[in-house]
């Protein structure tokens, strides 16, 4: 079940009986033949499946910001540090 597809009133009818699945990805580089999102990609669809699989999962929309340090010399390299994707979750 989708998360940002759904209307609140659904939503609180089942209050307590869904559990959070939040894509993780990153936007980085995975050399010249990959697009920079890739990792959240493959999130996602990890999720979707997660969900098609266990029907009380609801998928949250993606973060596609990871602790990318690493990459910054790669253009369109989006990192946040390792200190706030911890905080990006509570």
């Amino acid at each position: 079940m989708n998360l940002a597809t759904k209307h609140w009133p659904h939503l609180a009818a089942g209050r307590g009986e869904h559990l959070l699945a939040v894509p993780l990805g990153a936007t980085e580089q995975h050399g010249p033949h990959l697009p920079l999102g890739t990792d959240t990609t493959i999130a996602e669809e990890l999720c979707r499946r997660l969900a098609q699989r266990m029907p009380k999962i609801l998928v949250a929309p993606a973060i596609p910001y990871g602790s990318s340090g690493e990459h910054a010399g790669f253009p369109g390299t989006l990192s946040i540090g390792q200190e706030a994707m911890p905080l990006s979750l509570s």
